[in-house]
């Protein structure tokens, strides 16, 4: 478990100095590490690293690699709003309106008995 906050949060020290690179291969190698541990309820980490991987990457510039993260997420956590939130964002980033359209619907589905709204995917 260490490992994977040590990762996040060098990670999240290099996103914040813009350092994407480093951000982002910190963060794919904790995704990694979460991906490798047993299943467990509740799960041993307690949200998927993915939303901070996914916000990452779009603001990095690279909505097509957001978009591959967040459907792998759901893949693992269907309709978890946070990943929903990020497909969203990512496609329209790319300009696929009428994907963003039906995601941004179905994510706002999902989140409507929210009591806060999403700005990223990230805490």
């Amino acid at each position: 478990m260490l490992t994977i906050a040590r990762e996040i949060l060098s990670g999240e020290i290099a996103a914040a100095k813009k350092d994407y690179t480093i951000a982002i291969a910190r963060l794919s190698r904790a995704a990694r590490l979460e991906d490798s541990l047993i299943y467990n309820e509740p799960p041993d980490w307690y949200y998927p690293v993915r939303h901070t991987l996914g916000a990452v990457l779009l603001e990095a510039g690279y909505p097509k690699e957001a978009e591959v993260v967040y459907w792998q997420d759901l893949r693992r956590y269907r309709d978890n709003g946070y990943s929903l939130f990020g497909l969203w964002q990512s496609l329209k980033a790319q300009g696929r309106r009428t994907e963003a359209r039906q995601t941004e619907a179905k994510f706002r589905q999902i989140w409507a008995k929210a009591d806060f709204s999403l700005s990223s995917s990230r805490f």
